[in-house]
């Protein structure tokens, strides 16, 4: 099975269920101030930057927002009840549970919505904002779209080139860090050494050496080239991202947009498989 089956594999396995901010986040509609306002972020220990607003029938009315509050002038919201300063909810952001995780990542870049809410058996269980898509179980599904994606860059460079002409793309720093990190994984010094263990080297330069290898060689010579060579920056921050331990409030949303993260996901995606694909066809023609 392909690293990017398994990629997608995973990623069909993450639903909205998981990845949902369950209730109870929510605040019973009740007549408020501002003051009071700020209070309803203080009792959950600023875990989100919004809560939900029910009514006394336990049906939610609408949404309120902590940057919302930090403009207002004080007293705005005295005698104000907490539906009429909340945002309504749009019946367009209903998900259901089983929707997934790709596809919740879609859904955040086609409508550019702040927050999703989660429908299980005609009622809403929680809600999705965009942050919370980067989680423990989705940020696994992503380090394994960015291993695949430089597996088949990988495969590229073997399949066109020898070692002596890809090593000669690096700069002298380059081939140094290569060697250092050589030396620490494999545990030889290859000081004197004779003929330099190219096959060893390659799978210890980095995404981007990659792509200057690919460039530099010009090994993809189609209209794919220029998408090719622009991606791989983002994928390897996303691999270094998604590889090391970092706070929740570092790790936000990787500095993606929500914009993007559907098109870029699409976009590795589909230059993978073109990647693979070509692997596979001068394998065919070389046996």
């Amino acid at each position: 099975m392909s690293m990017t089956s398994t990629f997608n594999r995973m990623a069909n396995l993450v639903t909205a269920n998981e990845l949902q901010r369950r209730i109870p986040d929510y605040y019973h509609d009740r007549t408020i101030d501002a003051e009071c306002a700020i209070d309803l972020f203080v009792d959950n220990g600023f875990q989100s930057d919004y809560v939900v607003v029910i009514n006394e029938q336990g049906c939610i009315v609408g949404v309120l927002y902590l940057p919302s509050l930090y403009d207002i002038d004080c007293g705005d919201y005295d005698g104000m009840k907490l539906s009429e300063c909340c945002d309504p909810i749009d019946p367009n952001n209903f998900i259901s549970s089983n929707t997934t995780a790709l596809r919740i990542a879609e859904i955040f870049s086609e409508k550019g919505t702040d927050i999703l809410y989660v429908i299980d058996n005609d009622r809403i269980t929680g809600t999705i904002c965009y942050t919370d898509l980067y989680q423990m179980e989705f940020i696994m599904c992503l380090f394994v779209m960015a291993l695949s994606f430089e597996e088949a860059a990988l495969g590229m460079i073997r399949a066109q080139a020898t070692g002596a002409d890809w090593w000669k793309c690096l700069s002298l720093e380059r081939q140094s860090k290569t060697i250092s990190l050589y030396e620490l994984r494999f545990g030889r010094l290859l000081d004197g050494c004779e003929k330099l263990p190219y096959d060893d080297l390659l799978e210890c330069t980095t995404c981007c050496d990659k792509q200057k290898i690919i460039r530099k060689l010009k090994l993809f010579k189609d209209a794919k080239a220029n998408a090719i060579h622009s991606i791989f920056d983002r994928v390897e921050k996303m691999r270094n991202n998604c590889a090391h331990a970092v706070s929740e409030r570092r790790r936000a949303s990787f500095n993606i947009k929500r914009a993007e993260l559907g098109p870029f996901i699409s976009e590795v995606q589909e230059l993978t498989k073109v990647m693979c694909e070509f692997n596979k066809f001068v394998q065919q023609h070389e046996g």
